[in-house]
């Protein structure tokens, strides 16, 4: 009943998707939870390997991106910078009639000095 109630869901969210940073932040939290769990349970006995748990945790898709990853660390940190990557936001730049007007003569200006005669 314990393992049912640690084991965290495998993890399987498009970056793209709207909600793919919260669900990575979730994902990553239970699974450290579940290895700090494992850790207070193996007191003197062989270490976790987490390695191998996150990756358990992990469906196909998601996996792919980790494979050649040789330690815990670059497990967890090449998701974390695909998941959790900055959103960048633009802000709409507005201009005045007069700046527009002042903008294309310079456009066509230049446009009229690389066209050769």
């Amino acid at each position: 009943m314990e393992k049912h109630l640690l084991q965290p869901r495998e993890f399987a969210v498009e970056p793209e998707a709207a909600n793919a940073a919260q669900s990575f932040a979730f994902w990553l939290r239970t699974v450290e939870d579940l290895i700090a769990y494992r850790e207070e349970r193996r007191e003197g006995e062989r270490p976790v390997n987490k390695k191998r748990v996150v990756i358990i945790c992990l469906l196909p898709g998601v996996y792919l991106y980790v494979e050649d990853a040789g330690t815990y660390e670059n497990v967890v940190n090449i998701p974390r910078r695909i998941y959790l990557k900055r959103k960048i936001t633009f802000m709409p730049v507005i201009y005045s009639l007069d700046a527009v007007k002042r903008l294309k003569s310079r456009y066509l200006s230049t446009c009229k000095l690389k066209i050769p005669c």
